[in-house]
């Protein structure tokens, strides 16, 4: 590509620190990085009126859940680019970086890239990992967009004005959540967020809400990543206790909810109105909860429609080829605990495949148009027209950020 983009996924949930291997692939993560490559190879190159003449490729990095690798990873690719060289005096020593960075360059003709320049940063997907990597794209006035942070943190845009998102933040999600409920005239509710500390955040932020509208909190339970089932049991037997509410506020890390809705089918908690933010309810694996556990859930959600073209491309999506991202071949060995060299689908692979990596989750949305924010900006900022673009001078990439960034500021493109 003549220019190109960097993605930065949680492919891999582990980084083992003295091997520096990343381990367990995760193959929903992968599908995140697969809706990036269609948002640059069908949404951006394949459009002749966004970027006629030019080619935009893209570098993968899976982070392993690893802040230090992500930020390494980054660096690493910062110095091929040439951004240290025209913004940094740094001298860093990347000899032992090359055996556990797992990256792949790549551009249209399936060759490693001669440097592109990069015109900005897609990720990553957890706050943790986003807001180090914020501080660190801006301070090299590099555009990061992210697809899912949500922490208030980094909403002002004075410490880092080169960082945008293109998921709703927890203040947003907060006030849609209050506006839903004072529209049913509830009064009562009780909040159960799971996750991270950083999760705990939208806590404070829903609370905050609340008051405003005159919403009184029955129970407020945080239960962290490293939950016991007697967490699980208490935060049930509290719901059953309380008569005032039966509305409960249901967020955050989607495998601790499911966890939590199998115990209240366990305890038979019925008659309870879930309401949750982004996508938990349209989780594969909430099928296997019963109907009388969530009935009349109210989750808030992308509009399916609207990534239906990008639903049939993975459903015409061959596993066996690795269509620009090696981690479909690891996600593959994972499933099947062993790499074949057929890349035959059994029936167990192929019921995985299913419920998982051909469902689109509503994130490939929000990653899509971070792209094609990229895009248009660059469109604006070289001057092109429908049918051309001045030619593309590498170095005045790298030196006039300021510009490519306030093009994007003002960017107003369908999404």
């Amino acid at each position: 590509g003549n220019v190109q983009i960097i993605g930065i996924f949680p492919n891999s949930l582990q980084f083992n620190e003295t091997t520096k291997l990343c381990s367990q692939c995760e193959l929903k993560n992968v599908q995140l990085m697969q809706a990036m490559i269609y948002a640059i190879d069908e949404l951006v190159n394949r459009n002749p009126k966004l970027l006629p003449g030019l080619k935009v490729g893209w570098t993968l990095i899976d982070s392993c859940k690893s802040r230090e690798l992500a930020m390494a990873s980054l660096e690493y690719h910062f110095r091929k680019s040439n951004i240290f060289q025209l913004l940094s005096s740094r001298n860093l020593n990347y000899a032992n970086l090359d055996p556990f960075v797992r990256t792949l360059q790549y551009n249209l003709n399936n060759t490693v890239s001669s440097e592109p320049p990069i015109i900005g940063v897609i990720g990553e997907d957890s706050d943790h990992l986003t807001i180090p990597l914020a501080y660190y794209t801006s301070s090299f006035r590099v555009i990061q967009i992210t697809y899912n942070s949500r922490t208030t943190a980094l909403s002002s845009g004075v410490m880092c004005p080169y960082f945008y998102r293109t998921s709703i933040s927890y203040k947003q999600q907060a006030e849609a959540i209050a506006d839903i409920i004072s529209n049913f005239n509830w009064n009562w509710v009780s909040v159960i967020v799971t996750g991270s500390t950083i999760d705990k955040e939208f806590s404070t932020t829903l609370l905050r809400q609340f008051s405003f509208k005159k919403i009184c909190v029955a129970n407020n339970i945080v239960i962290s990543n490293n939950y016991t089932q007697s967490d699980m049991i208490s935060a049930i037997q509290n719901l059953k206790k309380t008569i005032k509410s039966k509305v409960v506020i249901l967020t955050g890390n989607n495998k601790i909810i499911y966890a939590l809705l199998k115990q209240a089918q366990s305890q038979r908690l019925t008659g309870i109105t879930w309401i949750g933010t982004y996508n938990w309810l349209t989780e594969a694996q909430i099928a296997n909860i019963s109907s009388d556990i969530i009935r009349g859930a109210i989750s808030i959600d992308v509009n399916k429609k609207i990534i239906r073209h990008f639903d049939d491309y993975l459903r015409k999506l061959n596993l066996c080829d690795s269509h620009g991202n090696p981690w479909l071949f690891d996600a593959r060995k994972e499933i099947s605990k062993s790499a074949t060299a057929n890349c035959k689908y059994g029936p167990q692979m192929a019921r995985i495949l299913k419920r998982t990596f051909y469902v689109p989750q509503s994130f490939t949305a929000f990653i899509m148009d971070a792209v094609l924010a990229l895009a248009y900006s660059l469109h604006h900022k070289l001057g092109c027209t429908n049918t051309s673009c001045p030619a593309l001078n590498a170095m005045e990439i790298n030196r006039d950020r300021e510009q490519l960034n306030h093009c994007l500021r003002n960017i107003q493109f369908q999404g």
